[in-house]
């Protein structure tokens, strides 16, 4: 994704945090990521930012992305997600498949995918929050996925 982000003068950073492991499909873990932050960069204006955290919410892993774009509105949050959906307006290439495969992914890995204003309003923030790591959830086949800050 760097060259992309590099047309646009986007810088793309992972935010200082502690290291998180879930057990799931890495290959499809990657993907989902992938997803993430390409939207990110496609929808964000240029000389700005995208950044991605990982940490916990009390035992859960997470994993969020943040951009600087024009966000979407709090009536149209719940639509994310649905395949083939688009944003009225948007001029950014697609097919509206990205954000749908990403939350097949979570789904088949015990997680949930959540979508929120970015800071001061600005932008679009994506989460992905997986059962707690500690043995509750139900483990997914493939060998486990680890993501360093």
């Amino acid at each position: 994704l760097a060259p992309a982000a590099h047309a646009k003068d986007i810088e793309i950073g992972l935010a200082d945090g502690p290291s998180v492991a879930v057990a799931g499909d890495a290959r499809l873990l990657g993907v989902l990521l992938r997803n993430l932050v390409d939207n990110a960069v496609r929808y964000s204006p240029s000389r700005t930012s995208v950044r991605v955290r990982v940490g916990r919410d009390g035992r859960s892993p997470f994993v969020a992305v943040a951009d600087e774009g024009p966000g979407v509105a709090a009536d149209e949050r719940p639509k994310l997600g649905q395949r083939f959906h688009r944003l009225a307006g948007m001029q950014a290439p697609g097919s509206g498949l990205g954000l749908s495969i990403a939350k097949r992914i979570a789904e088949l890995h015990d997680a949930r995918i959540g979508f929120d204003a970015g800071k001061g309003g600005v932008g679009l923030v994506v989460t992905v929050t997986f059962a707690s790591s500690d043995g509750e959830a139900r483990r997914s086949e493939g060998d486990a996925a680890r993501v360093d800050a």
